[in-house]
């Protein structure tokens, strides 16, 4: 597990921010298992989308499947979830070298824990997720296909899962952080764009996630300085018991999304950011019909997760 603190130099040179649903994995697992397990309770679903917030809604609705159904049997169905091994030789790639190679079929991923020893651990690279799943949905998927050490901090809606009484507690973002986000246009549950924001100033105290605690960053003063000629930021770290100060230039972010929610985070990123954007799916309409004049970011399209092996290739 990967932890970064404020304090040092050693700030990753590019931070990979990836949506999970259609973007990381080709589903919504939000919906997958009720197409798997119980299309009544999808139909219901779809009929109460309009009137009651989302994670509310997952929560009452899963309630009302494992009135029938395990959590064992969640579990089986979500490791289904279709998962692109090209998507695994990303992450495998972007943890060992700042180099992405080209895809082999014959190549298997790493299982859960193993270490490819033919770089650095963790590369130049930090990893993350930021998505409106929840924690239970994604960590069973990445355990599964052996990502789970992959990835460096996973931002989403927690989950609480008791198999012995069989339930599962689904929270807010913004609740289980105890922090409510000021955008007027997410979902009151989260807001891509100030997780974004917060990952680029390394400010990981206010988001919770196992990629730093907050005891990282005791003592650490973060001061932003934001350079408007280019777009570029850097962040002033000051430790409070010897006055040093250090200015470390922000990473690069590269963002990897698909849908409507995805983009206010495209919004945060700069010049010299790039922002991946799936084919067909409701990111690319809202960029089309005007929306790329509100981004300064460098735009790119990708179809399947071989098109988007060859952007990191591009880009690497």
């Amino acid at each position: 597990m990967i932890t970064t603190s404020a304090t040092t130099n050693e700030r990753r040179k590019r931070h990979v921010i990836f949506d999970f649903d259609w973007t990381m994995i080709d589903a919504n697992t939000d919906l997958f298992i009720y197409e798997q397990l119980n299309p009544d309770l999808l139909r219901q679903i779809t009929e109460r989308a309009s009137e009651i917030q989302w994670t509310e809604l997952m929560q009452s609705s899963i309630e009302s499947l494992l009135q029938t159904r395990r959590i064992t049997e969640v579990e089986q169905c979500l490791i289904k979830c279709p998962f692109a091994p090209e998507m695994i030789s990303i992450l495998q790639q972007l943890n060992n070298s700042a180099t992405i190679s080209p895809y082999t079929a014959t190549a298997e991923p790493l299982s859960l824990g193993e270490k490819d020893n033919s770089g650095d651990d963790w590369g130049e690279n930090e990893v993350s997720i930021v998505s409106d799943a929840n924690r239970f949905f994604i960590d069973t998927i990445l355990r599964h296909h052996g990502a789970h050490d992959l990835v460096h901090g996973v931002y989403t809606n927690a989950a609480m899962v008791h198999t012995e009484s069989n339930s599962v507690r689904l929270t807010q973002f913004c609740t289980h952080i105890q922090l409510p986000h000021q955008c007027s246009t997410c979902p009151v549950n989260m807001c891509k764009g100030e997780i974004v924001q917060r990952l680029r100033h390394g400010h990981y105290h206010l988001l919770n996630s196992r990629a730093c605690t907050p005891s990282d960053l005791s003592g650490t003063v973060v001061v932003m300085v934001d350079n408007v000629t280019d777009g570029s930021q850097t962040f002033t770290s000051q430790n409070k018991e010897n006055g040093e100060e250090q200015e470390t230039p922000s990473p690069q972010v590269i963002y990897v999304g698909d849908g409507s929610n995805d983009f206010c985070a495209a919004k945060q990123l700069t010049i010299g950011d790039y922002l991946f954007v799936r084919r067909g799916f409701r990111l690319e309409k809202l960029i089309a019909e005007g929306g790329h004049e509100q981004l300064q970011c460098q735009i790119e399209y990708w179809t399947d997760w071989k098109d988007l092996l060859q952007l990191f290739q591009t880009h690497r």
